[in-house]
């Protein structure tokens, strides 16, 4: 999934598939705040439920015009996830319950919210970044029992959709494992990938972090 970053490794708008946010996501690409949020407001009065994230995308960054509302942007996402399935959506009030940004820190909540992405998403390959923070829950025991064999095969799902951190996280547990070579091999080769990703694409999704 591509598109602009709205803020780096934060909030990123994917392409919309309704033509009337075009228009919308051109503004905000352009920091026109204001305008792009009433835009966005006039296509929810007119149904088109997909507007439901990029509104709460806006109110989560904030600025240019627009005040930071976090308790907005998490109506919009949760409208996003119940009115339209949005991904991005279940993704974004993940993150936010993971980090407790503008909720209480609540793993579990965070981990039922990324689980149901995780696997199924993009057409059954799965949500690379839902699967690197659930490997990371699984891996350090958050919202679920530790198990490291688990966070392992989540690590190895999104490297295998080229999660750049992803092979961070795995070359980590090859490390503690005793497994030095491979562990140096896996830190080489995401570094290798970063560069290349960056070379072609500073916004690709795979150097996002949540």
């Amino acid at each position: 999934m591509r598109g602009a970053s709205l803020t780096s490794n934060i909030i990123e708008f994917p392409k919309p598939r309704d033509q009337r946010l075009e228009e919308a996501v051109k503004l905000c690409n352009a920091r026109r705040f204001p305008a792009a949020l009433s835009r966005l407001i006039q296509l929810i009065d007119e149904g088109c439920d997909e507007a439901y994230y990029y509104a709460g995308c806006i109110y989560e960054a904030g600025g240019n015009g627009v005040e930071k509302d976090l308790a907005k942007a998490i109506f919009y996402y949760e409208k996003s996830t119940q009115e339209y399935g949005s991904v991005e959506g279940c993704l974004a009030l993940g993150r936010l319950y993971y980090f407790g940004i503008g909720v209480p820190k609540d793993h579990r909540k965070a981990f039922d919210l990324l689980t149901m992405i995780a696997d199924e998403a993009n057409n059954g390959r799965g949500h690379g970044i839902a699967q690197m923070m659930l490997g990371q829950m699984y891996g350090e025991g958050l919202g679920v029992q530790q198990n490291i064999a688990t966070a392992r095969e989540y690590f190895k799902k999104a490297a295998n959709q080229g999660y750049v951190f992803s092979f961070s996280a795995l070359s980590t547990l090859e490390w503690r494992a005793g497994n030095y070579l491979k562990g140096l091999g896996l830190r080489i080769k995401a570094i290798w990938l970063a560069l290349r990703i960056t070379w072609s694409d500073p916004h690709d999704w795979r150097l996002r972090r949540s």
